[in-house]
């Protein structure tokens, strides 16, 4: 079985049709869209390129998609920053209605078994939540109870957008890393699971990308432009930055 594994598009469509392209030749018998797909400069445009794909298909929410919709419904949202809030009121606002829809339906979690790689469970964040934070780096002591909840032999997520593999006593956890925001590269990162675990990395024309998302219209463009699209954070930087924020998230509510 094979199955493709895309997180965190960010609504970076030249990125996106960089990664499907890929596919294109691959023959995947399932792709699975991890969430956070929608946050970015071309979220119409990047929805209505996920829905031409021919295959079979499955989407998750991730803490963006659920930052919309408690924001549609009036309802407090978790959103991780002031500018995840903003944002999330900008797609109230541009996205069609049929997407709203649409992300309505989107699940949290979704299960496939792989004769080759066991019970593989697809979340955002982690099994429980969708914007819960941890890194290569937690410690398995606050690690574990993110997973009490799984008995998959291998967990698929993204959200912290940096691709890695941990090894526990009970499982295997990948990190897909992020098509549209991706740390460490300027290329489009996901996964491809069949009898192994590949981490890919697909470059794209950044510079054509640029010009189509300054001409978008999204508020944060040219900030998105500089620092997603023709360059990329460090990781080490964003490992402490990751790491700062999963602390505060341990804290007790006051």
């Amino acid at each position: 079985m094979k199955v493709a594994a895309i997180y965190d598009i960010h609504a970076n469509l030249p990125a996106l049709e960089a990664v499907l392209a890929e596919l294109s030749s691959l023959r995947v018998d399932m792709l699975v869209v991890g969430g956070d797909v929608i946050s970015g400069p071309l979220p119409n445009e990047t929805l209505a390129r996920l829905n031409e794909y021919q295959g079979n298909k499955l989407f998750l929410k991730g803490n963006a998609e659920s930052d919309l919709l408690s924001c549609l419904n009036n309802a407090p949202m978790n959103a991780l920053s002031p500018r995840a809030a903003h944002e999330a009121h900008w797609l109230v606002s541009v996205l069609k209605n049929e997407y709203k829809k649409q992300i309505a339906n989107w699940h949290f979690t979704t299960e496939i078994n792989s004769p080759e790689l066991g019970r593989m469970l697809f979340c955002h964040a982690t099994p429980r939540d969708n914007v819960e934070i941890f890194t290569e780096q937690t410690p398995l002591e606050q690690l574990r109870p993110m997973l009490s909840r799984c008995n998959a032999d291998l967990i698929i997520c993204g959200h912290t957008h940096m691709q890695f593999e941990r090894r526990l006593p009970q499982c295997r956890i990948v990190n897909a890393g992020s098509v549209g925001m991706p740390v460490g590269t300027n290329s489009a990162c996901w996964l491809l699971l069949d009898h192994q675990i590949s981490f890919k990395q697909t470059p794209y024309d950044v510079q054509a990308a640029a010009q189509l998302i300054r001409q978008s219209g999204y508020p944060d463009a040219e900030n998105f432009v500089q620092q997603q699209v023709l360059s990329a954070p460090e990781e080490a930087e964003f490992e402490i930055m990751l790491t700062q924020m999963a602390r505060q998230q341990l804290r007790p509510a006051s």
